[in-house]
Parts: structure tokens; sequence; C-alpha cells
């Protein structure tokens, strides 16, 4: 079945706001968040999102991990930090991603969904959604080809589409296709953990040298050094964990300990059983990004797959800034569709299709 005929059988638990309501309280949002850009701005861009790829994982443990997660044993732990030791048991007993061979890529299919806009102070902002889709194929040397296919864009209120107009109906990138093949950074893999003059790829984070001790694990992460850049705070280390879990090559003791470290930050809470945004079931826990938000992963605990992530509003009522969005609508969110080892960049994993034709 092809990624847009998934998207087009999905449908939220939550009854969506209306487009005027939603419309109105983005604004507020961008007005005072801080997050307006002359140029416009887009929430995804500059996040090159992973998927986490699972492998078979023996029944005794698969039984096991669905006996204490919601919905199966009711006298099982029932805490976000119970699921995460779970599934990172899981995580561990997966077999390893091979080595790149000669001449072969790495795949990957990402299906993403965001708010998008124009914020500028003399001018009146418009706002618009897209879906894309995005197929991305790196060798062990970083060189590669991503195609990013835009969806259409679609505007929240007629009033956003007229400032759309009136702003000179700029190019949203609307129902276009980027294909585009570039050369590896200097130094391959290894050397794309540092910033390389002129790259224009894919960045690939360097997973080869990290300790996959849980204890030591969190100290490398709360560093912020190496490819751990970021923000102090539990929250952003939530987030690292989410990009490097989007590698779906990281080693399964490494995935396992990101896992562990995950389950220890103090705040992260278990959602439950859910489906992702293209309806597969699954698991999520969260951590509450600022108050009345919280960013989700949701796993498959068969396998320790990251399936997606979603950005959510909680509460609507912690922050005047998500005044009058109903709760549970997500704001942003990624699946991850597909992954796979493939002998071109003009080759995809067995099942996958181009979904263009």
């Amino acid at each position: 079945m092809k990624d847009l005929e998934l998207l087009r059988q999905f449908r939220s638990e939550t009854t969506p706001p209306s487009e005027e309501v939603v419309a109105s309280a983005y604004r507020r949002m961008l007005a005072e968040s801080g997050q307006a850009a002359k140029s416009g701005f887009d929430a995804r861009r500059g996040r090159r999102v992973r998927l986490a790829l699972g492998v078979a994982v023996t029944a005794a443990t698969v039984a096991a991990v669905m006996a204490f997660l919601p919905g199966g044993n009711p006298g099982g732990p029932r805490s976000a930090a119970a699921a995460l030791s779970l599934v990172a048991r899981v995580a561990s007993e997966q077999e390893a991603v091979p080595a790149l061979g000669p001449g072969q890529f790495y795949y990957m299919r990402t299906m993403s969904f965001g708010l998008n806009g124009l914020w500028e102070p003399e001018r009146s902002p418009y706002l618009y959604t897209r879906t894309d889709l995005d197929e991305q194929w790196f060798a062990s040397d970083g060189s590669g080809r991503e195609l990013l296919r835009n969806g259409k864009a679609t505007f929240p209120s007629e009033r956003d589409r007229l400032k759309w107009i009136e702003a000179g109906s700029e190019d949203l990138q609307s129902q276009r296709t980027h294909d585009e093949k570039f050369p590896g950074p200097k130094g391959g893999l290894e050397g794309m953990s540092k910033a390389q003059s002129g790259y224009t790829g894919i960045p690939q984070p360097n997973l080869s040298d990290l300790p996959t001790d849980p204890a030591a694990l969190k100290t490398v992460i709360e560093a912020r050094k190496g490819v751990f850049q970021g923000m102090p705070g539990d929250g952003e280390t939530f987030d690292i964990i989410a990009s490097t879990l989007r590698s779906f090559y990281a080693p399964p003791k490494l995935r396992a300990a990101l896992y562990q470290v995950a389950s220890e930050l103090p705040g992260v809470e278990l959602v439950g059983d859910v489906k992702d945004p293209v309806g597969r079931p699954g698991v999520a826990v969260a951590y509450p990004v600022v108050p009345g938000l919280q960013h989700e992963l949701i796993f498959d605990p068969s396998n320790s797959a990251l399936l997606g992530e979603r950005w959510v509003i909680t509460n609507p009522d912690a922050s005047h800034l998500y005044s009058g969005i109903p709760a549970g609508t997500n704001l942003m969110w990624f699946a991850y569709l597909a992954s796979g080892i493939v002998d071109s960049m003009n080759e995809r994993p067995p099942g996958v299709v181009d979904s263009t034709n």
C-alpha cells in the first residue's frame, strides 16, 4: 500500500479543531514564542529524521514485554520507566544492521507533517500545512541522494490564503519534487560529526565510539560534546535520545542504552497504547517540552523500532499560547516508514515502492 493511501485511511482519535480556531491560535503562538524569522520559517527544516530498524526478537521476550505494557497484564508495571526498561531489553537482543559493502547504501523513508508560515513585523502572518515524503540513500563515505516530495500546501483558513496572496503568492514548494545527489564529506562517516566547509549533503552521526553502558552514555550525552550537541536540560536529553534512535544502523546495545537512559529521566511519562501518524499500533512515552506541550516517541514494543514522533498539545490552559487549541492537537509529526540496505541510489528495499507511480 502506498504511503499516501495510508495517510488517507488514518483518522485522528481526537475531534480536530476548526480551521479558524487553529489558525488564530497558531498566529498567537508565532507572535509570542520568538520563532519568527523575516525570511519565513519551516519548523521541520534542518531536522533530518532517521528510521530505527527493528529485527525479529525472541518470542519469550516479546511475550514478556507485551505482558507488562498497558493493555497487557493488569498487574504489570505501568510507568514510562518500566516500559522503557523492557524495550531496552528487547533492543539489546536485536541483530546488528550489517556494515555496508562496496557500492551499497543505507536507505530511509520518512513522512512528516507540520506547520509552516511567514511572520514579518510589518505584515500579517499567513500559515499553511504540508505533508512531505523524504527518501534518503547514503554510502559509508557519506555520499548519497535525497529525494524529497513536498505535498500540497493547505491553508488552515481563507484568511491565511488571502494573506498569502497579499504577500505576493510566494513559493510554498507545494507539490514540488527535489532530487539531489551529493558527495560525502572529507573523512567519510567519521568526519560527519564535525562541521564540513561547503558540505551540503545529509550529515550522519558517528556512533561507533559511543559507550553502551547506560551510566557512561548518560554522562557523554549530558556533556553536550561531539555528536551530542545541544542546550542543557532533560528535555534536550530526551530529544537527543530520539535523534540517535532515528539512526537505524545504531548498534543494538547502544539502542538499549539509549532507552535505558530515557527511562531514568525525571518527568518522562507513559502515554500508553497509541497509533502512530499512519495508523500503526505502538506504545508512546512523552516528555513535556514546555507546559501544555509534549514530545512523544512511539515505538514498537516487539522489536524496539522507533515508529514515529509527534508534538502534542496536552493542556491548552497551561499557556495562553495554546488557548483555543483542543487538547490532543498535533502540531508536528514524523512517521518512519522504511529502511534497509540497497545496492544503488535508485533501489528501495523489498516491498517499498515509488509512491509517485
